[in-house]
């Protein structure tokens, strides 16, 4: 029999259904859901607030879109003021190195001024530079560029090409460099050349040379393009035996080309200045 009467009992299921969705409102939940889209297709709080007088369904939902805002503002704040602090790091590092740069004066014959590194070739990384001075500047050719490593004065190179607001460094370890050098703990003096890499190697030390791995060497000032006394490397081998007339030297560069940001200009001053 139910069987027979099935379909009027789904029809009268499906009236009875429909009758009490009439009479029920769901006015405020169908406004709350829709705010709530609205919020998520484009957040802004413009009727958040009337939400919470449409039932115990708007009130959470109000709720937990105010929640959603004030995490996402929270967020926004943390990632800003984390960049902040990076960039008063980096602010910070580069005034000491600065300071650093502009704090010394230990050669009375050189006027000196502090430049950015501009550029570097990647195919040419130990070879030259591109620095923040240039003509205008009073730059000249062959003018000794310095920098500050661990709070000592190191040699970068010298300049080779002069542009009106910039020019470039040959460093000294590009193998067409060369420096008169001097073993600080001995004495002894020979010719420092570049390897094309980041090492140097020592020339023209006897083969009774009393050259150790450790030794520093400084430059010799021999022929007035350098001033005397900066730091070139470390020697960290040496080859060569007694049966050879020279021992060759290798030494370790003071500075450290991949972190060179700022360096030191050395001009030398004219006669009577």
């Amino acid at each position: 029999m139910l069987q027979r009467h099935l379909s009027e009992f789904l029809v009268a299921l499906y009236t009875v259904f429909c009758l009490g969705c009439l009479s029920w409102s769901a006015d405020s939940l169908v406004r709350t859901l829709k705010h709530t889209c609205l919020y998520l297709l484009s957040p802004s709080l413009p009727v958040i607030s009337q939400m919470e007088t449409w039932g115990t369904f708007g009130r959470n939902m109000s709720r937990m879109i105010r929640l959603d805002d004030k995490y996402r503002r929270n967020e926004t704040k943390w990632e800003r003021d984390k960049l902040d602090e990076l960039r008063l790091a980096a602010l910070a590092d580069e005034n000491q190195r600065l300071s650093a740069l502009l704090g010394v004066s230990p050669f009375p014959d050189y006027s000196s001024r502090a430049s950015r590194v501009l550029a570097r070739d990647a195919n040419d990384w130990f070879h030259s530079i591109l620095i923040q001075k240039g003509l205008r500047h009073g730059v000249k050719l062959s003018d000794p560029v310095l920098t500050v490593q661990n709070e000592r004065l190191a040699l970068v190179g010298q300049v080779v090409e002069l542009y009106e607001r910039t020019c470039r460094v040959l460093l000294i370890t590009d193998p067409l460099s060369a420096v008169s050098a001097r073993l600080s703990r001995t004495g002894e003096e020979g010719a420092v050349e570049g390897q094309g890499m980041n090492r140097l190697v020592m020339h023209y030390l006897l083969s009774d040379s009393d050259v150790r791995v450790g030794d520093e060497v400084v430059s010799a000032g021999l022929g007035h393009v350098f001033p005397e006394g900066v730091l070139l490397g470390t020697v960290v081998s040496v080859e060569g035996g007694s049966d050879e007339s020279f021992k060759r030297v290798y030494l370790k560069p003071a500075v450290r080309i991949s972190r060179l940001q700022e360096v030191l200009l050395l001009s030398r001053r004219s006669e009577g200045k």
